[in-house]
């Protein structure tokens, strides 16, 4: 007779493990996301400009307990009784007609663990409806896994799914409410982000008893210039692979500051925050704003971000049916830099980006005249900039049919007129006094006094 070692893990282990490396904002994120793959499963119009449009999720504190609700649909009685609540996603082939962002089927549950003791699940689609319940004490029955699922009668208008999490954790509640103010505009600034494409398809999401607004993804662009030459266009990439669809854009937010305007103007550094490369999976924004060596700064031909590239923002897309093939790590908030897919993208990400800085390092000494170049210029949602470009204009890449790039010839400064810097120093005293004298105004910037003192001085001796 053989005999057999236990190895089945306790729960409290399981569930330390499960919540470890997850805060607050990105439980909440986890528990919306299940709403938006709910509604993605339940929608008829998937392939339509607005296909979440009339599903909406609803975020909600209370003293004591936690809720989320939407009208997404709901969880049938099958899939509540066969795998929606496992510890992980037994059926992989349920979502794989579906663009969905569901890894591994723990995303919920972690969720509830991290942020309370107890949960109520209620849960109604056209068919019917049912409640789940994970009492307090769950945890320390080391026996008793499965959840009690009892049917009843439709709660709701609509079909769609509750979670009310009680039992809060202390640290939770602090969270809450002793921060109440900076919680939420976090939580708010990462859904605006997170969420950017798919509220902008249509899906509504209320945290407390407003909506959130959605971060818009832009570069300058002028889709109606019809003058041949050189002028400011994004570098863009586009390739299907391995079951894995990329779109690939980076231009600039704005025009490039001058060294003065770095040092005096504080709306340089708010700006900056937005600058570097965004990646987004399946429609959700996954990496903001990234300016390290995982976006390519400071990696091969890319010098190390600085402020004088404030200007340049890139947004890299990865969408698949099947999720598991997307360069996510396990926690779906960073990227696998190890990803074949990820690896295509980011060579060509670095070819863009190293267009841009040497574009603003080219026109360093010619900034009154590069500004020129933003005239008519937009900003433009990175989509219809793809959009905008025709087909014939991309060139493939490497020689392969299934990825091209569209490579813009960017305009040069006119260097046959060389132009020098010239720098000099005064007191700050100095300075408002002349700023005063000439502008009527002593908070010009010191770069526009000096500007006007050598125009005027070069009026008086010309001819």
């Amino acid at each position: 007779m053989t005999e057999t070692a236990f190895v089945f893990p306790s729960k409290q282990f399981f569930v330390d493990m499960l919540t470890r490396d997850l805060d607050i904002p990105d439980a909440i994120i986890e528990l919306l996301d299940n709403c938006v793959d709910g509604a993605l499963r339940t929608t008829k119009k998937r392939h339509a400009k607005e296909p979440y449009k009339g599903f909406w999720a609803k975020i909600e504190f209370f003293d004591d307990k936690f809720i989320i609700s939407d009208n997404c649909g709901g969880i049938s009685r099958e899939r509540a009784e066969t795998g929606a609540f496992a510890m992980g996603k037994e059926d992989l082939e349920h979502d794989s007609h579906l663009p969905t962002f569901g890894m591994y089927g723990i995303g919920m549950k972690r969720a509830i663990f991290k942020m309370g003791g107890s949960a109520r699940i209620i849960s109604q689609t056209a068919d019917s409806a049912f409640e789940v319940v994970i009492e307090k004490d769950w945890a320390d029955n080391g026996e008793q896994w499965d959840w009690p699922l009892t049917p009843i009668d439709k709660p709701f208008k609509e079909p769609g799914t509750m979670i009310e999490i009680g039992d809060l954790h202390e640290y939770i509640q602090r969270q809450f409410f002793d921060f109440q103010d900076v919680f939420i505009n976090k939580l708010r600034d990462l859904m605006a982000t997170h969420y950017t494409l798919i509220i902008g398809k249509g899906f509504q999401i209320t945290l407390g008893d407003k909506p959130v607004k959605r971060q818009p993804l832009t570069v300058l662009f002028n889709s109606r210039a019809r003058k041949p030459g050189p002028r400011i266009i994004p570098y863009i990439y586009k390739a299907e692979t391995l079951d894995v669809k990329v779109r690939l854009v980076v231009g600039l937010l704005g025009p490039t500051p001058t060294d003065d305007e770095l040092e005096e103007d504080l709306n340089w550094l708010s700006r900056g925050e937005d600058a570097g490369w965004t990646i987004i999976c399946n429609d959700h924004v996954v990496v903001y704003a990234d300016k390290t060596p995982l976006t390519g700064w400071g990696d091969k031909i890319v010098p190390h971000y600085q402020s004088q590239f404030s200007a340049i923002f890139g947004v890299v897309e990865f969408e698949s049916l099947d999720s598991r093939k997307l360069p996510l790590t396990t926690t779906k908030k960073g990227i696998d830099p190890s990803s074949y897919v990820y690896y295509l993208a980011k060579n060509m990400m670095t070819e863009g980006t190293w267009l841009f800085t040497d574009f603003i390092n080219q026109w360093r000494d010619y900034r009154e005249e590069e500004k020129a170049l933003y005239e008519k210029m937009q900003p433009t949602e990175v989509r219809k900039v793809i959009a905008s470009i025709p087909e014939s204009n991309f060139n493939e890449v490497r020689g392969n049919q299934w990825e091209k790039k569209y490579l813009p010839k960017l305009p040069k400064p006119n260097e046959k007129i060389p132009k020098r810097q010239i720098k000099f120093a005064y007191r700050q005293l100095e300075i408002w006094r002349l700023a005063e004298f000439l502008f009527e105004d002593e908070d010009t910037p010191a770069s526009q006094v000096g500007i006007e003192c050598f125009n005027r001085v070069l009026r008086e001796i010309k001819p």
